[in-house]
């Protein structure tokens, strides 16, 4: 089962929610887009790039990195992660 995703909401200043664990965090639109122009990065920057910019706080950036390391095929789960950034 997948623990992190992208679902897009809205056309405002958070037009995505990030989920991770059966919790939902807004994204603000321009750190989408910095993640959506590098979407194409490979994995190990991508979830980088993720750490840095939606890990506000201590925990969700530990169940992020938790939720990457448990999803058995990171190489996977980056390359899913990029497609539903990239169709959103």
């Amino acid at each position: 089962m997948q623990t992190l995703k992208f679902k897009r909401i809205s056309s405002g200043i958070y037009p995505v929610l990030f989920y991770i664990n059966g919790y939902y965090y807004p994204v603000e639109s321009e750190t989408f887009q910095v993640l959506k122009n590098n979407a194409s990065c490979p994995a190990d920057e991508f979830f980088k790039q993720i750490l840095d910019l939606l890990g506000h706080t201590a925990y969700l950036k530990e169940a992020m990195e938790d939720a990457i390391h448990h999803a058995g095929d990171p190489e996977a789960l980056a390359r899913s992660l990029q497609s539903e950034i990239q169709s959103l």
